[in-house]
C-alpha cells in the first residue's frame, strides 16, 4: 500500500511541476499531442476511506421479497373456456373442461412437494413437461401451416388477423413457473385460433381442415392441463424408501383421507433422484424439510412423527419395546405357575 501511495505522489508532483504538458481548457488537439509524450495517468489509490460510498455501503438494505407484473389478453372464446374451465354437468350431458387456473393451483402443490424431495411430485412434473412439449409442437405446426396459407395467397393485398373488440385481460400472479408456462401456451393457442378464424372467414379453410388444425390441437392442450388430475399432494420423502419405510406410506395416505388409493409406481431413476424435471425447484436439505414437517404437520402427532425419526432412534425404541414385552410375558408366565401351584397343593 505504501508503494502505491508513493508512486502516485511522485506522479502528481511531476504533473504539477510541468503544467505546460496538460491542457485544462478542454479535450482539444493540444491535449492529444501532449498525452502520448509526457502525460502519465496516475495510479489509482486503493483506499476505501477515499471513496464516499464505501464506508456507508454496509447500511444498504433491500426488502425480503420481490414481485413482478404480467398480464394475459385473449381474443377467442375457445381460449377463454380453457382459461377458466368448466365443471361437468350432473347428468354428464357435457364433459368438464380443465382450466389453466385449476392447473396452476395443482402445479403449485406439486412444485412445493418437489422441494420436499417427493419422488411422486417429480414424476408428475415430468409428465407435465412431456405433454407440454407435445401440445407446443402441435400448436407450432398448425400455426406455420396457417401462416403459409395466408402468405402465399395473391388475392388480397394484405390480410389482418382477426381481433376481438372487447378482449379478455387478466393480471397474472402465480407461485410457480408452470402457471406462466401454461398461460404462454394458451396465448399461442389463442393466436392459432385467430389465424384459423381469419382463413375460414375468407374461405381458405374448410371444416375438415379446422378439425385437423384446431380441434386436434385443443385435445393436446386439454391433455396437458389434465396432467396433474391424478396427483395426490401427500407428503413423502425419498429417504423413507431408502430406509425401508414403504410400509408406513399407507399411514400418510390414510391421514389425508386417501386410504383407498395406492401409491403410483415410480421409476427407479426418478425415485433415486437421478432424473428430475427440467423445470423444477431445488430440493431443500433434510434439516429444512424436518423443520417444515414439525411446524406444519401432519408430523406433529406421534403417529406421523415416527416416519421421520432417525433409524438409530427407532431401533433403540424398538429394542426397548421388545424388552418390555418380554418382561410382561415373563410376569404372566410366573403368575400362571403360581396359580397352578395354589390350585394343586401337594
Amino acid at each position: 500500500m505504501t508503494d502505491i501511495k508513493n508512486t502516485n505522489d511522485e506522479q502528481v508532483k511531476s504533473a504539477e511541476s510541468s503544467p505546460k504538458n496538460l491542457n485544462t481548457s478542454g479535450f482539444g488537439s493540444s491535449f492529444g499531442s501532449s498525452f502520448g509524450s509526457s502525460f502519465r495517468r496516475p495510479t489509482m489509490m486503493l483506499d476505501s476511506a477515499a471513496i464516499p460510498w464505501a464506508a456507508s455501503g454496509s447500511g444498504a438494505r433491500v426488502g425480503p421479497s420481490m414481485s413482478m407484473e404480467a398480464s394475459l389478453t385473449l381474443h377467442t372464446k375457445l381460449a377463454v373456456n380453457l382459461w377458466k374451465g368448466r365443471k361437468p354437468t350432473s347428468a354428464k350431458v357435457r364433459d368438464g373442461i380443465p382450466g389453466v387456473l385449476r392447473f396452476a393451483k395443482e402445479a403449485s402443490k406439486a412444485w412445493n412437494e418437489a422441494t420436499m424431495s417427493n419422488p411422486v411430485a417429480d414424476m408428475y412434473l415430468i409428465l407435465v413437461e412431456e405433454r407440454y412439449e407435445k401440445a407446443s409442437r402441435k400448436i407450432e405446426e398448425s400455426t406455420a401451416i396457417l401462416k403459409e396459407l395466408l402468405d402465399v395467397q395473391n388475392v388480397f393485398d394484405g390480410i389482418g388477423v382477426m381481433n376481438n373488440n372487447k378482449p379478455f385481460s387478466y393480471e397474472l400472479r402465480f407461485s410457480c413457473p408452470w402457471g406462466y408456462l401454461a398461460c404462454a401456451l394458451l396465448k399461442k393457442y389463442d393466436d392459432l385460433i385467430r389465424l384459423a378464424l381469419t382463413a375460414k372467414h375468407i374461405g381458405f379453410l374448410g371444416d375438415q381442415d379446422w378439425k385437423i388444425l384446431v380441434n386436434d390441437v385443443g385435445k393436446a392442450f386439454r391433455g396437458f392441463l389434465q396432467s396433474l388430475d391424478a396427483f395426490i399432494p401427500v407428503p413423502m420423502d425419498r429417504n423413507w424408501f431408502e430406509r425401508g419405510m414403504t410400509h408406513k406410506i399407507a399411514k400418510v395416505y390414510k391421514h389425508y383421507g386417501f386410504a383407498n388409493r395406492e401409491m403410483p409406481n415410480v421409476p427407479d431413476d426418478i425415485m433415486s433422484g437421478e432424473r428430475r424435471p427440467k423445470v423444477c425447484p431445488p430440493i431443500k436439505n433434510e434439516a429444512e424439510r424436518q423443520k417444515i414437517w414439525d411446524a406444519n404437520g401432519p408430523f406433529t402427532n406421534k403417529d406421523m412423527s415416527e416416519l421421520v425419526k432417525p433409524m438409530t432412534i427407532r431401533a433403540d425404541e424398538a429394542k426397548k419395546a421388545r424388552k418390555e414385552r418380554y418382561k410382561a410375558e415373563a410376569r404372566k408366565r410366573s403368575q400362571r405357575v403360581e396359580t397352578d401351584d395354589n390350585n394343586n397343593p401337594d
